[in-house]
C-alpha cells in the first residue's frame, strides 16, 4: 500500500518538474524572439566580434518587449513595461524566485516613482507572473500556428489557387482558340 502513495508522490513531483520545465522554455522563446527582433540585424555581420551575453542585452532592451495580451485581458494595474520587467526577471533569476524579483523591482531606477509596483509583496508578484506566463504560453502558441501555416502554404502553394470567376459550362473564348506556334500564320 505504501509503494502506491510513494510512486503517486513521485509521479506529482516529475509532472511539477515537467511544467517548471515548459514555463522555463516558453520565457526564454519569448525573450530570444524580442532579443533577435531588437537585435539580430545588428549581429549578423559580427564575426570574430564579442556578443554581449543576453542579461547584458536584456539590461537595454528590456522596456521594447512587446507583449501580446489578446482580447481584453490585460490588467489595468499593471503597464506593458512592467510587465516586460517582469519577463525579464522570470529569465534571469527562474520562475517562482517572486522574492529576488522584488528586490529587483525596487532596486531598478526605472521604477523609482511607481509607488504601485514597487510596494507589491512576493505574492502578488508571483500570481502577475503566473498570468504573464499563461499570456506568453498563449502568445507562443499563436505564432507556432502561424508559422505551421506559413510553411504549408509555402510547401503546397496550389492549395492557395482558387476557381475562376466564371461560371460553370460556360468556357473562356481564348480556350478554343487554335494554338499556333509559328509567328507566319498570324500574318495577313
Amino acid at each position: 500500500q505504501d509503494w502506491k502513495k510513494i510512486i503517486e508522490k513521485i509521479e506529482r513531483g516529475e509532472r511539477k518538474i515537467l511544467r517548471l520545465r515548459q514555463i522555463r522554455d516558453s520565457i526564454q522563446e519569448k525573450v530570444e524572439r524580442h532579443l533577435e527582433e531588437t537585435f539580430g540585424p545588428q549581429f549578423a555581420d559580427m564575426k570574430d566580434g564579442k556578443i554581449p551575453d543576453a542579461n547584458e542585452l536584456l539590461e537595454y532592451s528590456w522596456p521594447k518587449m512587446k507583449i501580446n495580451y489578446g482580447s481584453a485581458t490585460k490588467s489595468r494595474a499593471y503597464q506593458e513595461e512592467e510587465d516586460a520587467f517582469l519577463i525579464c526577471m522570470m529569465y534571469r533569476h527562474g520562475y517562482g524566485a517572486a522574492e529576488r524579483i522584488r528586490m529587483e523591482i525596487r532596486r531598478a531606477w526605472q521604477f523609482r516613482f511607481d509607488w504601485f509596483f514597487k510596494s507589491r509583496s512576493a505574492q502578488e508578484i508571483q500570481k502577475r507572473c503566473d498570468t504573464l506566463v499563461k499570456i506568453v504560453e498563449r502568445e507562443n502558441e499563436e505564432l507556432r500556428k502561424k508559422d505551421e501555416e506559413e510553411a504549408q502554404t509555402t510547401a503546397n502553394p496550389n492549395m492557395e489557387q482558387t476557381t475562376t470567376s466564371e461560371p460553370a459550362g460556360e468556357t473562356s473564348p481564348l480556350e478554343n482558340a487554335p494554338v499556333t506556334t509559328d509567328p507566319m500564320d498570324t500574318a495577313p
